[in-house]
């Protein structure tokens, strides 16, 4: 019997290019993670990454809420889940500080 497990998640990072995502894709990786990524000072490039993931079947992940009490997060509610359109949004009601009752009264319509 064989088996084989995916363990961790590469972390995505400012100033990253596609030659970064192909590196990831032809070392098998299928997961990506926005955590401590200045989500809202990046959009454009937030955004982008996610398309470049995804172009590679790679999927892309957030935490929401907020993601440590190491002070260097940010808040993730509906408003950035709504343009990020990640393929995972984690800890979407629990973690250390889980999104807010209207942010998740908004993501579920």
């Amino acid at each position: 019997m064989t088996s084989k497990v995916h363990a961790g998640t590469a972390l995505l990072v400012p100033g990253m290019t596609e030659k970064h995502f192909d590196r990831l894709a032809d070392a098998g990786a299928i997961l990506v993670k926005f955590i401590f990524f200045p989500l809202e000072e990046n959009r454009e490039e937030a955004v982008r990454y996610t398309a470049m993931a995804r172009e590679r079947g790679i999927r892309t992940k957030v935490h929401t809420g907020g993601v440590s009490r190491s002070g260097s997060s940010q808040i993730c509610g509906f408003d950035t889940l709504s343009w990020l359109q990640p393929d995972i949004a984690a800890h979407v009601s629990g973690g250390p500080i889980p999104m807010s009752d209207d942010d998740l009264a908004s993501a579920g319509r």
